[in-house]
Protein backbone atom coordinates (compact mmCIF):
# COMPACT_ATOMS: atom_id res chain seq x y z
CA UNK A 1 0.00 0.00 0.00
CA UNK A 2 1.53 3.59 -1.32
CA UNK A 3 0.74 6.63 -0.17
CA UNK A 4 -1.40 8.76 -2.46
CA UNK A 5 1.01 10.90 -4.00
CA UNK A 6 -0.63 14.32 -5.17
CA UNK A 7 -3.26 15.84 -3.93
CA UNK A 8 -5.70 16.19 -0.77
CA UNK A 9 -6.72 12.42 0.56
CA UNK A 10 -10.29 12.13 0.13
CA UNK A 11 -12.87 9.96 2.30
CA UNK A 12 -13.18 8.36 -1.19
CA UNK A 13 -9.86 7.38 -1.65
CA UNK A 14 -9.47 5.78 1.83
CA UNK A 15 -12.75 3.76 0.87
CA UNK A 16 -11.23 2.68 -2.52
CA UNK A 17 -7.84 1.48 -0.88
CA UNK A 18 -9.49 -0.50 1.65
CA UNK A 19 -12.00 -1.94 -0.69
CA UNK A 20 -15.36 -0.81 1.34
CA UNK A 21 -18.10 1.78 1.03
CA UNK A 22 -17.47 5.60 1.54
CA UNK A 23 -19.85 5.04 4.17
CA UNK A 24 -18.08 2.54 5.88
CA UNK A 25 -14.88 4.42 6.03
CA UNK A 26 -17.40 7.34 7.79
CA UNK A 27 -18.68 4.76 10.36
CA UNK A 28 -15.33 2.98 11.06
CA UNK A 29 -13.36 6.51 12.27
CA UNK A 30 -16.21 7.27 14.38
CA UNK A 31 -15.61 3.79 15.46
CA UNK A 32 -19.53 2.83 15.09
CA UNK A 33 -20.82 -0.54 16.09
CA UNK A 34 -22.33 -1.07 13.08
CA UNK A 35 -19.17 -2.25 11.42
CA UNK A 36 -17.02 -4.99 12.21
CA UNK A 37 -13.95 -4.63 14.37
CA UNK A 38 -11.54 -6.08 11.87
CA UNK A 39 -13.06 -4.06 8.61
CA UNK A 40 -12.71 -0.82 11.26
CA UNK A 41 -9.24 -1.74 11.80
CA UNK A 42 -8.08 -2.22 8.47
CA UNK A 43 -10.32 1.01 7.27
CA UNK A 44 -8.01 3.14 10.34
CA UNK A 45 -5.03 1.43 9.25
CA UNK A 46 -5.11 2.92 5.70
CA UNK A 47 -6.42 6.24 7.12
CA UNK A 48 -3.36 6.63 9.19
CA UNK A 49 -1.17 5.39 6.61
CA UNK A 50 -2.90 8.05 3.87
CA UNK A 51 -2.61 11.20 6.40
CA UNK A 52 -6.63 11.34 6.35
CA UNK A 53 -8.10 12.59 9.04
CA UNK A 54 -11.99 12.84 9.55
CA UNK A 55 -13.42 16.63 8.97
CA UNK A 56 -14.43 17.16 12.60
CA UNK A 57 -16.57 20.44 11.38
CA UNK A 58 -18.80 18.29 8.74
CA UNK A 59 -19.26 15.34 11.37
CA UNK A 60 -20.46 18.06 13.91
CA UNK A 61 -23.08 19.37 11.33
CA UNK A 62 -24.37 16.40 10.46
CA UNK A 63 -24.81 15.32 14.02
CA UNK A 64 -26.82 18.24 14.95
CA UNK A 65 -29.77 16.46 12.44
CA UNK A 66 -31.77 17.76 10.26
CA UNK A 67 -34.60 15.59 11.45
CA UNK A 68 -35.74 15.02 7.56
CA UNK A 69 -35.74 11.73 5.96
CA UNK A 70 -35.65 11.29 2.53
CA UNK A 71 -38.12 8.76 0.65
CA UNK A 72 -36.73 8.04 -2.93
CA UNK A 73 -39.39 6.07 -5.26
CA UNK A 74 -37.34 4.17 -8.21
CA UNK A 75 -39.83 4.11 -9.80
CA UNK A 76 -40.66 7.38 -12.20
CA UNK A 77 -44.56 6.30 -12.37
CA UNK A 78 -44.12 5.86 -16.53
CA UNK A 79 -47.13 4.46 -18.29
CA UNK A 80 -49.55 2.53 -16.56
CA UNK A 81 -47.48 2.16 -13.25
CA UNK A 82 -48.40 5.48 -11.46
CA UNK A 83 -46.85 6.77 -8.31
CA UNK A 84 -49.52 7.75 -6.82
CA UNK A 85 -51.03 3.65 -6.37
CA UNK A 86 -52.60 2.75 -3.34
CA UNK A 87 -49.78 0.44 -2.55
CA UNK A 88 -46.83 3.34 -2.45
CA UNK A 89 -49.46 5.25 -0.21
CA UNK A 90 -49.44 2.65 1.96
CA UNK A 91 -46.06 2.55 2.36
CA UNK A 92 -45.66 5.80 2.27
CA UNK A 93 -48.34 6.28 5.51
CA UNK A 94 -45.86 3.65 7.21
CA UNK A 95 -43.08 5.51 7.08
CA UNK A 96 -44.77 8.84 7.79
CA UNK A 97 -46.38 7.42 11.22
CA UNK A 98 -43.30 6.01 12.31
CA UNK A 99 -41.25 9.11 11.80
CA UNK A 100 -44.12 11.22 13.10
CA UNK A 101 -43.34 9.55 16.57
CA UNK A 102 -39.61 9.84 16.04
CA UNK A 103 -40.25 13.84 15.66
CA UNK A 104 -38.93 13.53 11.73
CA UNK A 105 -40.09 14.48 9.18
CA UNK A 106 -40.45 12.44 5.30
CA UNK A 107 -39.57 14.45 1.95
CA UNK A 108 -41.23 12.26 -1.05
CA UNK A 109 -39.09 12.60 -4.16
CA UNK A 110 -37.94 10.07 -7.12
CA UNK A 111 -35.07 8.96 -8.03
CA UNK A 112 -34.01 11.50 -10.94
CA UNK A 113 -35.09 14.04 -8.74
CA UNK A 114 -33.18 13.18 -5.93
CA UNK A 115 -30.13 12.13 -7.97
CA UNK A 116 -30.16 15.95 -9.62
CA UNK A 117 -31.02 18.02 -6.35
CA UNK A 118 -28.95 15.74 -3.95
CA UNK A 119 -29.47 15.45 -0.34
CA UNK A 120 -27.94 17.92 1.46
CA UNK A 121 -31.08 18.19 3.80
CA UNK A 122 -31.50 14.53 5.03
CA UNK A 123 -30.08 12.66 7.77
CA UNK A 124 -30.94 9.76 6.16
CA UNK A 125 -32.50 7.88 2.55
CA UNK A 126 -35.36 4.95 2.01
CA UNK A 127 -34.76 3.97 -1.15
CA UNK A 128 -38.27 2.40 -2.12
CA UNK A 129 -37.12 -0.39 -5.19
CA UNK A 130 -33.27 -1.06 -6.02
CA UNK A 131 -33.48 -1.11 -9.89
CA UNK A 132 -32.87 -4.09 -12.16
CA UNK A 133 -29.19 -5.54 -11.07
CA UNK A 134 -29.41 -3.59 -7.87
CA UNK A 135 -28.10 -0.56 -9.95
CA UNK A 136 -30.29 1.69 -8.11
CA UNK A 137 -29.02 0.79 -4.64
CA UNK A 138 -25.74 1.33 -6.09
CA UNK A 139 -26.02 4.37 -7.27
CA UNK A 140 -27.74 5.84 -3.94
CA UNK A 141 -24.95 4.81 -1.69
CA UNK A 142 -22.87 7.22 -3.18
CA UNK A 143 -24.56 10.00 -1.40
CA UNK A 144 -23.06 8.45 1.35
CA UNK A 145 -25.74 9.10 4.23
CA UNK A 146 -27.12 6.04 6.11
CA UNK A 147 -29.39 4.08 3.85
CA UNK A 148 -32.26 1.24 4.00
CA UNK A 149 -33.74 -0.15 0.99
CA UNK A 150 -37.02 -2.21 0.10
CA UNK A 151 -36.20 -5.02 -1.91
CA UNK A 152 -33.26 -7.87 -1.05
CA UNK A 153 -29.70 -7.94 -1.03
CA UNK A 154 -27.96 -9.10 -3.81
CA UNK A 155 -24.57 -9.70 -1.69
CA UNK A 156 -23.29 -9.17 1.63
CA UNK A 157 -23.12 -5.00 2.38
CA UNK A 158 -22.28 -3.66 5.86
CA UNK A 159 -23.02 -0.41 4.50
CA UNK A 160 -27.14 -1.08 3.45
CA UNK A 161 -29.84 -2.38 5.37
CA UNK A 162 -32.41 -4.28 3.43
CA UNK A 163 -36.50 -4.82 4.33
CA UNK A 164 -38.70 -6.71 1.97
CA UNK A 165 -41.30 -9.62 1.67
CA UNK A 166 -39.91 -13.28 1.80
CA UNK A 167 -39.92 -13.08 -2.03
CA UNK A 168 -38.21 -16.76 -2.75
CA UNK A 169 -41.36 -18.33 -0.04
CA UNK A 170 -43.90 -16.18 -2.06
CA UNK A 171 -42.49 -17.82 -5.12
CA UNK A 172 -42.74 -21.15 -3.56
CA UNK A 173 -46.45 -20.73 -2.23
CA UNK A 174 -47.47 -19.53 -5.86
CA UNK A 175 -45.64 -22.85 -7.55
CA UNK A 176 -47.33 -25.07 -4.55
CA UNK A 177 -50.37 -23.82 -5.47
CA UNK A 178 -50.49 -24.65 -9.45
CA UNK A 179 -48.99 -28.35 -8.70
CA UNK A 180 -52.35 -28.83 -6.33
CA UNK A 181 -54.32 -27.63 -8.96
CA UNK A 182 -52.94 -29.92 -11.40
CA UNK A 183 -51.08 -27.38 -13.62
CA UNK A 184 -48.41 -28.93 -16.08
CA UNK A 185 -47.01 -26.09 -18.05
CA UNK A 186 -46.53 -22.99 -16.21
CA UNK A 187 -45.19 -19.25 -17.37
CA UNK A 188 -43.56 -16.77 -15.24
CA UNK A 189 -44.05 -12.91 -16.26
CA UNK A 190 -41.42 -10.80 -14.93
CA UNK A 191 -38.10 -9.53 -15.02
CA UNK A 192 -35.64 -11.44 -13.19
CA UNK A 193 -32.80 -8.46 -14.04
CA UNK A 194 -34.45 -7.39 -10.58
CA UNK A 195 -33.51 -8.96 -7.47
CA UNK A 196 -36.81 -9.54 -5.94
CA UNK A 197 -38.25 -10.86 -8.71
CA UNK A 198 -35.58 -13.05 -9.32
CA UNK A 199 -35.79 -15.00 -5.95
CA UNK A 200 -39.61 -15.44 -6.48
CA UNK A 201 -38.91 -17.41 -9.91
CA UNK A 202 -36.58 -18.97 -7.77
CA UNK A 203 -38.90 -20.24 -5.23
CA UNK A 204 -41.24 -21.45 -7.76
CA UNK A 205 -38.84 -23.40 -9.88
CA UNK A 206 -37.83 -25.10 -6.35
CA UNK A 207 -41.77 -25.70 -5.63
CA UNK A 208 -42.14 -27.18 -8.88
CA UNK A 209 -38.95 -29.45 -9.37
CA UNK A 210 -39.70 -31.70 -12.13
CA UNK A 211 -43.40 -32.03 -11.46
CA UNK A 212 -43.88 -29.50 -14.01
CA UNK A 213 -42.70 -27.47 -16.90
CA UNK A 214 -41.29 -23.94 -16.27
CA UNK A 215 -40.77 -20.77 -18.67
CA UNK A 216 -39.68 -17.59 -17.86
CA UNK A 217 -41.16 -14.75 -19.94
CA UNK A 218 -39.21 -11.29 -19.55
CA UNK A 219 -41.99 -8.62 -18.99
CA UNK A 220 -42.01 -5.14 -17.50
CA UNK A 221 -44.15 -4.09 -14.75
CA UNK A 222 -46.83 -2.64 -16.62
CA UNK A 223 -50.46 -3.92 -17.88
CA UNK A 224 -50.02 -3.52 -21.14
CA UNK A 225 -46.62 -5.51 -21.32
CA UNK A 226 -48.00 -8.35 -19.64
CA UNK A 227 -50.60 -8.28 -22.27
CA UNK A 228 -47.77 -8.53 -25.21
CA UNK A 229 -45.82 -11.08 -23.30
CA UNK A 230 -48.83 -13.39 -23.08
CA UNK A 231 -49.71 -12.88 -26.45
CA UNK A 232 -45.52 -14.28 -27.55
CA UNK A 233 -45.39 -17.06 -24.88
CA UNK A 234 -48.81 -17.93 -26.44
CA UNK A 235 -47.43 -18.12 -29.99
CA UNK A 236 -44.97 -20.04 -28.74
CA UNK A 237 -46.93 -22.21 -26.91
CA UNK A 238 -50.62 -22.79 -26.87
CA UNK A 239 -51.09 -25.59 -23.94
CA UNK A 240 -50.25 -23.44 -21.04
CA UNK A 241 -52.17 -24.20 -18.42
CA UNK A 242 -50.60 -21.85 -15.53
CA UNK A 243 -49.31 -18.21 -15.37
CA UNK A 244 -48.03 -16.60 -12.78
CA UNK A 245 -46.87 -12.83 -12.61
CA UNK A 246 -44.18 -10.71 -11.08
CA UNK A 247 -47.08 -7.72 -10.12
CA UNK A 248 -50.69 -8.15 -10.22
CA UNK A 249 -50.65 -5.35 -12.97
CA UNK A 250 -48.55 -7.44 -15.35
CA UNK A 251 -51.32 -10.24 -14.09
CA UNK A 252 -54.04 -8.15 -15.15
CA UNK A 253 -52.50 -7.69 -18.84
CA UNK A 254 -52.38 -11.43 -19.08
CA UNK A 255 -55.59 -12.45 -18.45
CA UNK A 256 -56.76 -9.69 -20.87
CA UNK A 257 -54.56 -11.86 -23.67
CA UNK A 258 -55.69 -14.96 -22.49
CA UNK A 259 -59.69 -14.21 -23.30
CA UNK A 260 -58.73 -12.59 -26.40
CA UNK A 261 -57.25 -15.78 -27.01
CA UNK A 262 -60.37 -17.76 -26.04
CA UNK A 263 -58.75 -19.18 -22.86
CA UNK A 264 -60.83 -19.88 -20.01
CA UNK A 265 -59.87 -18.88 -16.78
CA UNK A 266 -59.13 -20.88 -14.78
CA UNK A 267 -60.37 -23.67 -16.66
CA UNK A 268 -57.88 -23.28 -19.30
CA UNK A 269 -55.22 -21.38 -17.29
CA UNK A 270 -54.69 -20.64 -13.67
CA UNK A 271 -52.96 -17.22 -13.38
CA UNK A 272 -51.52 -16.00 -10.04
CA UNK A 273 -50.28 -12.33 -9.68
CA UNK A 274 -48.59 -10.84 -7.08
CA UNK A 275 -48.87 -7.28 -4.70
CA UNK A 276 -52.89 -8.76 -3.78
CA UNK A 277 -53.71 -4.92 -5.20
CA UNK A 278 -56.79 -6.14 -7.21
CA UNK A 279 -58.37 -8.15 -5.64
CA UNK A 280 -61.42 -6.91 -6.85
CA UNK A 281 -61.36 -8.50 -10.17
CA UNK A 282 -60.99 -11.46 -8.90
CA UNK A 283 -57.42 -12.21 -9.37
CA UNK A 284 -55.52 -14.51 -6.82
CA UNK A 285 -52.05 -12.63 -5.80
CA UNK A 286 -49.18 -12.81 -2.79
CA UNK A 287 -50.65 -10.44 -0.15
CA UNK A 288 -47.58 -8.10 0.89
CA UNK A 289 -47.83 -6.11 4.12
CA UNK A 290 -47.20 -2.86 2.47
CA UNK A 291 -48.00 -0.96 6.00
CA UNK A 292 -45.91 -2.95 7.80
CA UNK A 293 -43.36 -2.61 5.39
CA UNK A 294 -43.01 1.31 5.66
CA UNK A 295 -43.37 0.77 9.61
CA UNK A 296 -40.22 -1.79 9.22
CA UNK A 297 -37.74 0.61 6.55
CA UNK A 298 -38.66 3.75 8.85
CA UNK A 299 -37.73 2.04 12.14
CA UNK A 300 -34.56 0.40 10.79
CA UNK A 301 -33.18 3.62 8.87
CA UNK A 302 -34.00 5.42 12.52
CA UNK A 303 -31.78 2.43 13.98
CA UNK A 304 -29.12 3.45 11.55
CA UNK A 305 -28.94 7.42 12.36
CA UNK A 306 -28.70 6.84 16.02
CA UNK A 307 -25.63 4.09 15.39
CA UNK A 308 -27.81 1.21 16.96
CA UNK A 309 -27.37 -1.89 15.45
CA UNK A 310 -29.63 -2.77 12.92
CA UNK A 311 -29.91 -5.95 10.46
CA UNK A 312 -31.90 -6.97 7.34
CA UNK A 313 -34.91 -8.52 7.42
CA UNK A 314 -37.77 -10.08 5.62
CA UNK A 315 -41.42 -9.88 5.94
CA UNK A 316 -44.19 -12.55 5.78
CA UNK A 317 -46.26 -13.19 2.70
CA UNK A 318 -49.71 -14.82 2.37
CA UNK A 319 -51.09 -16.27 -1.24
CA UNK A 320 -54.78 -15.24 -1.74
CA UNK A 321 -56.60 -17.37 -3.64
CA UNK A 322 -59.60 -16.10 -5.43
CA UNK A 323 -61.40 -16.89 -8.99
CA UNK A 324 -58.93 -16.95 -11.03
CA UNK A 325 -56.83 -20.01 -9.87
CA UNK A 326 -59.93 -21.45 -7.62
CA UNK A 327 -59.81 -25.27 -7.33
Amino acid sequence: MTKIARGRITMEDVARIAGVAKITVSRALQDSPLVRPEVRDRVKEVARKQGYRLNTTARNLRLQRTHSITAVIENEGAGDRPIGEPLVQMVVGGMLGKLAQARYQLVLTTRSMFEATGAADADGIVLAGQGANDEATRRIKEFGLPTVVWGTPVEPDDSVVFVGSDNHEGGRLVGQHLLDLGRKKILFLGDVSHPEISMRAAGLRAAIGRKAKLAVMPCAFTQSAGHAAMLNALAKSSDIDGVTAASDRIALGAMDALRRSGKRIPTDVAVVGYDDAAGEQGLSSVRQEWILAGETLATKLLQVIRGEPAKSEQLPVKLIVRASSQP
